[in-house]
């Protein structure tokens, strides 16, 4: 019992790592844009890159945990993020610190679904298993809670690349970790890897996002045009390869399963409306409040600690129908959320008051963080369900795919709504940032009714 116990720690300590890492680049951002000198555009790829590669080569991560040991691709994942997280502390510019958040997120790519994996082979019922995921979404809040703090303090105190010093060494750590505390748990040896799938996959994924990115810059309009075809071409590419493969990313018979299908378009929805809500919120507390990253941190604190209070709370609920209303409520509160700041906003604009519009910020937080967290706990629980535990890699790190891709294309989407409103407006306007926040409310708002479309699943 105490060696499953140091295992299931071993594998919410995976999510914890990529969430600190994950939420805490944003506050830090502006304060390298100063030192560095790039814009918004590079900003927008700084930032995306973490999740779009993770996104991309998180299905290929989960294949691996299959296919090898896991003990072992979690391993090798851990020495590459390393060595991506050593580049960033010695970058010194924006195409150096975007490469080396995408080496960073290719090595992470393997921590979200074999660690899911891992909980899925060890739970001994859904019960146990649903008890886990409870755990793992308490270790997302507490990694998004950490992020803020970490990333906001240690830039203030020491400068920007301490921060990448800090996640090199809490890689480290996990890797010690892996190797002391987690079981082997051999693979399938029978169960090859499409690569051919993973890259079609993967190139989709990076093409759509970079649209969205370049839509609003100067880029000549045919090369966006080509972007675009590009990324369909690459979907339905990978679609039909999928189809007719004999080893598939995801099983043709996942996506006949209403409760994995619907899981996947709420774990998008859910994280679109997160990463617009992390790359907006540290704009908007530092370069419209004029915060410092410190304090900026600090504030941003009551998001990630509700996101673990909605995950406890969601973790409760188990089976599709205690799923299903869960995610409502949480959409419901996420869009309260939204208004809650949006008034903020409005209200420091009219009298540059920081204390209204900080303490709006706060409330507003503290109900999106709870919305954010209890959408995400009863996505993992039901995409691993739906699935046999021989794939229970392709179950997991689908989840984390649709979600990093939702949270890429929310990170492109609401700078490409803030260029916008700069544009017509100015970069001290409050409109120009309730224009992302008014994207945020509308998936908020899609998400409540997403859950009705699981009324016609198998139980």
């Amino acid at each position: 019992m105490r060696s499953r116990t140091w295992a299931v720690a071993t594998c919410a300590m995976g999510t914890l790592t990529v969430n600190i890492n994950n939420t805490s680049l944003n506050l830090v951002l502006p304060e390298i844009r100063d030192e560095l000198g790039f814009g918004l555009t590079t900003m927008q790829w700084v930032s995306a890159s973490y999740v779009l590669v993770l996104g991309a080569l998180t299905m290929l991560g989960g294949a691996l945990g299959d296919r090898f040991t896991k003990r072992t691709v979690l391993s090798w994942g851990l020495v590459v993020y390393i060595c991506g997280s050593v580049l960033g502390a010695i970058s010194g510019s924006g195409a150096a610190l975007t490469l080396s958040r995408a080496l960073a997120a290719a090595g992470a790519a393997t921590l979200v679904p074999v660690g899911l994996a891992t909980l899925r082979v060890i739970a001994d019922s859904r019960q146990q298993l649903a008890r886990y995921m409870s755990l793992w979404g308490l270790s997302v809040g507490l990694g998004m809670a950490l992020g803020p703090v970490a990333g906001g303090s240690v830039t203030q105190l020491f400068g920007w690349r301490w921060f990448f010093v800090i996640m090199a060494v809490l890689g480290v750590i996990y890797l010690i970790s892996v190797r002391v505390s987690l079981p082997a748990l051999a693979g399938s040896g029978e169960r090859r890897i499409d690569v051919l799938s993973h890259l079609l996959l993967g190139g989709a994924m990076l093409v759509v996002t970079a649209f969205f990115i370049e839509l609003g810059t100067d880029l000549q309009w045919w090369w966006k045009a080509l972007l675009a075809v590009t990324s369909i071409a690459l979907g339905w590419g990978w679609l039909r390869r999928n189809r007719g493969a004999r080893y598939p990313v995801v099983p043709p018979q996942a996506f006949r399963d209403r409760a994995y299908s619907v899981s996947m378009l709420v774990a998008f929805l859910n994280y679109f409306a997160l990463g617009a809500t992390l790359f907006i919120s540290a704009l908007l507390l530092q370069d419209l409040y004029g915060v410092g990253p410190g304090m900026a941190g600090l504030v941003s604190v009551p998001l990630a600690a509700a996101t673990a209070g909605g995950s406890v709370w969601a973790g409760r609920r188990t089976g599709q129908s205690g799923s299903a209303a869960a995610i409502r409520t949480a959409a419901t509160v996420t869009a309260t959320g939204v208004v809650v700041v949006g008034v903020g906003a409005v209200w420091f604009g009219a009298d540059h008051s920081l204390a209204a519009a900080v303490t709006f910020f706060i409330a507003g937080s503290l109900c999106m963080g709870f919305g954010f967290g209890a959408a995400n706990t009863p996505v993992n629980y039901l995409s691993m369900v739906s699935l046999p535990k021989e794939v229970s890699g392709v179950a997991g790190s689908s989840a984390s795919a649709s979600r990093q891709l939702g949270q890429s294309i929310g990170i492109a989407t609401s700078g490409l709504l803030l260029g916008v409103g700069v544009a017509q407006w100015s970069d001290g306007s409050v409109w120009a940032y309730l224009l992302p926040g008014l994207e945020i409310g509308v998936v908020a708002i899609a998400l409540i009714a997403v859950p009705r479309l699981y009324r016609d699943s198998a139980a």
